[in-house]
């Protein structure tokens, strides 16, 4: 989106602002004019008392609109970042997961939050001060060339001197701008990452290897800082010379206009008062050309790395329901160089209940993320004997559900992370799985019941618990395929089998996929899949398995063993 969509989008709030900063500029006028008088007639030994009082009424008018101003910006600046933010972040859900997983989502969180700031600075500030200023060197060029013809064309020189120097201070500086936002992005993203395994931390008892880690990413990251800003200052430092230069001459120029009787004392102090409000104007004109530096390296990014690898919608039809899945696929890898599936074939249909089970590393994981679509380029997979991508990603996903062994949890209680990512909540369906008994004993375990709020990461529950909760939010989302990976594996085989007994029925029309190194997990399945080296080795029930697999009884020999005894 270009800065021109955002300025339409806010046009009403800008247009205020506007209006605020103004009438602050044209008050700040009056005060010049009112010393002005009141030098004259000092100068007549005659102070009229109502100029005072008109003193005191201009800075009480400048008061009230910087006010004004302040809190009509602030009102902006939470509608603004709140509805921005939002759209950012569901931009970022959009992208493909590989690259997500390549920069790493703390890098993409601190990168959005960066640029949303800088939006708003331009946006929320800068537009509004480009027409004050325009207002402000207006007025105050009129009001110098009426008195002073030499001491206007010096004014008119700041103009491209300021504006075109720091115009192409920015232009060089930009390309350096977004090479630190992006390196800020990632040392810190790694420091966060290194805070965030405190656990770790805290058992090494030794702290001082990673306070050296994070002071190395530290030192990157102001080291790239320290560089941009010591260029920036010095550009800036050779700018402020030479406009220091005019503005120290025109001072200069009145003071010889007094002293050679060209100028009264009144005029030159209410001159070189015009003269500090068009100065400011001056500064606020280059403030806004840094602004916008900052905001098109910002848009750059967004464009570059928020919009561009979006996730490509293929597919137009919706899926109402999954009867049918038929997995195909010749090899897949993540790159060329390192295959992980090859040579696959396999039919699965509503109602049976499927395991997968091999090796980690064997490309069960991988096998469950291609069905999801969080990976493309595959050549073959069909759902009811349509390709993949012939529905649409939010149709598609909608059916499926990928129980990881990751138990992902989220800000707030126990409830809002089983409701959450559903459109509507039904409450008879949620009525209906917080009564299952492996989840009513959980309940009675936490301190506050649904209402327990989740600490960061889920710290305050158990791995088992965590995973409790997942399976709830599948329940939840109704999928038609579910697919548990190691979703169990936190639990003890009684919790495990008190899930699985009591989700049966709710699950007894669907396609499940039971993907796990657990053998009571999978033994009841219909279809027992054998993957080795990314290939189907074998396939049967458990019994079968047992009389014709090697790979399969090499994998579970230690726990049949154990469930022999």
């Amino acid at each position: 989106m270009s800065i021109r969509k955002y300025i339409f989008r806010y046009k009403k709030y800008i247009l205020l602002l506007a209006v605020l900063a103004s009438a602050n500029t044209v008050i700040a006028f009056i005060i010049p004019f009112i010393i002005r008088v009141l030098l004259r007639n000092v100068e007549l030994k005659n102070i009229p008392q109502n100029h005072l009082l008109y003193f005191a009424l201009t800075l009480v008018g400048m008061y009230i609109c910087t006010v004004s101003y302040q809190a009509f910006l602030l009102k902006f600046s939470l509608d603004f970042k709140c509805a921005e933010f939002k759209k950012l972040f569901k931009k970022l859900f959009h992208l493909k997961l590989p690259i997500i997983q390549e920069r790493g989502p703390t890098y993409y969180t601190e990168r959005i939050l960066n640029s949303g700031d800088k939006l708003f600075g331009f946006v929320g500030t800068s537009v509004a001060e480009i027409i004050v200023t325009v207002l402000s060197m207006i007025i105050s060029l009129i009001l110098v060339f009426t008195l002073n013809k030499p001491l206007f064309l010096l004014f008119i020189a700041l103009i491209p001197m300021n504006f075109l120097s720091y115009k192409k201070l920015n232009l060089q500086f930009q390309e350096k701008c977004v090479e630190l936002q992006e390196v800020s992005a990632v040392n810190l993203k790694n420091v966060i990452n290194i805070v965030q395994n405190i656990e770790a931390i805290k058992q090494c008892a030794n702290y001082e290897p990673f306070s050296k880690m994070i002071g190395k990413y530290i030192y990157n990251w102001q080291r790239k800082t320290k560089k941009v800003n010591q260029y920036a200052m010095l550009m800036s430092a050779t700018i402020n010379f030479f406009t220091n230069i005019i503005r120290n001459g025109i001072l200069l120029l009145t003071v010889y206009f007094l002293i050679s009787n060209k100028m009264i004392l009144a005029d030159v102090i209410f001159i070189n008062l015009i003269f500090t409000i068009y100065f400011n104007a001056i500064s606020r004109l280059n403030s806004v050309n840094i602004n916008l530096r900052d905001v098109k390296a910002s848009l750059d990014f967004i464009a570059r790395e928020i919009i561009a690898p979006r996730e490509q919608e293929t597919g137009k039809e919706n899926l109402s329901r999954i009867s049918t899945v038929s997995i195909k696929i010749q090899k897949f890898g993540y790159s060329s160089q390192h295959e992980i599936l090859k040579n696959m074939q396999l039919e699965i249909k509503c109602g049976q209940g499927i395991a997968i089970v091999g090796e980690a590393g064997s490309g069960k994981t991988t096998l469950a993320k291609l069905l999801m679509r969080f990976y493309d380029d595959v050549e073959r997979i069909l759902i009811n004997n349509k390709d993949i991508y012939t529905y649409s990603l939010n149709s598609l996903r909608k059916k499926m559900y990928l129980v990881s062994q990751a138990a992902y949890m989220f800000p707030g209680n126990v409830r809002e992370n089983i409701i959450i990512g559903t459109n509507e909540i039904e409450e008879n369906r949620l009525n209906k799985i917080i009564n299952l008994p492996f989840f009513s004993t959980l309940i009675q375990e936490l301190p506050n019941g649904l209402n327990t709020q989740i600490g960061e990461g889920g710290y305050n529950l158990s791995g088992g618990q965590k995973q409790k909760i997942m399976i709830a939010r599948m329940l939840m989302h109704d999928p038609d395929l579910i697919i548990f990976d190691e979703s169990t594996s936190s639990m003890d085989s009684r919790s495990e089998e008190m899930v699985y007994r009591d989700i049966a029925s709710i699950i007894k029309n669907k396609i499940v996929v039971k993907m796990s190194h657990r053998l009571s997990t999978i033994k009841n399945s219909d279809l027992i899949i054998v993957l080795q080296n990314g290939e189907v080795a074998q396939t049967g029930s458990h019994s079968e398995l047992l009389r014709t697999s090697l790979e399969y009884k090499r994998i579970f020999g230690q726990q049949i063993m154990e469930s022999k005894k």
